[in-house]
């Protein structure tokens, strides 16, 4: 057994054990609301400092869904892990990209960080994407209440290197607004973007989890 699918196996056991102990249906980022948004994306000039990924690289407006959640479910004021999992239209389906409350240096990109602000935090994929140029890494930073900055760097770069390449904008859901959308990032990327196999496998039984709490 390969060792991203022995811990997506120990990851995917706990997940299983929250959702039996939880009251909701959903084990992990179980408080959020739901948005529908605009992803306008600003493509980049010079070819050669793009990542190969249209989805990076080429100017668009994507219709979008949103989520905006805690990951742990703790109530305020105690910190979290701010969550942002948005839903791109794609030729082949949607694709899912699943942001967390992060640092944005060399290292701390990779780092869960709790915060106290709400959405007010940088966010990244966490784990990498694999783009023609290389493993690339998805970031989003707050410029308004339902507002961020998105952008895309070389996964080890450094943190000067964070490229802009689009921005994302929410509308206002209702208070307590969370309707029953189901975001599985290992399942596809956006288009010139790939979701390595060890990171399906590492995710794949927490998912598994999540979706028999729902009864899916």
């Amino acid at each position: 057994m390969s060792t991203s699918r022995a811990v997506g196996r120990g990851i995917g056991t706990v997940v299983a054990a929250l959702a039996r102990v939880r009251s909701t249906d959903k084990p992990m980022h179980p408080r959020g609301t739901v948005h529908r948004g605009t992803l306008r994306r600003t493509g980049v000039a010079d070819p050669v400092a793009g990542s190969g990924s249209p989805f990076l690289d080429t100017a668009g407006v994507d219709p979008v869904v949103v989520r905006v959640s805690r990951s742990v479910g703790l109530p305020r004021p105690w910190p979290d892990v701010n969550g942002l999992a948005i839903r791109v239209p794609t030729p082949d389906g949607p694709a899912d990209l699943l942001l967390n409350g992060t640092g944005r240096g060399r290292l701390g990109r990779f780092v869960l960080a709790p915060s106290t602000r709400g959405v007010g935090r940088f966010c990244t994929t966490l784990l990498p994407l694999a783009s023609p140029s290389g493993p690339v890494l998805v970031a989003a930073e707050p410029v308004g209440p339902l507002a961020w900055r998105l952008l895309w760097a070389p996964a080890w770069s450094r943190a000067s290197a964070w490229r802009v390449f689009g921005r994302l904008e929410l509308a206002p859901a209702e208070e307590a607004e969370d309707v029953d959308v189901t975001f599985d990032p290992a399942a596809g990327a956006p288009p010139g973007l790939t979701v390595p196999a060890w990171q399906r496998e590492l995710r794949a039984p927490s998912y598994a989890a999540a979706r028999r709490a729902r009864g899916a």
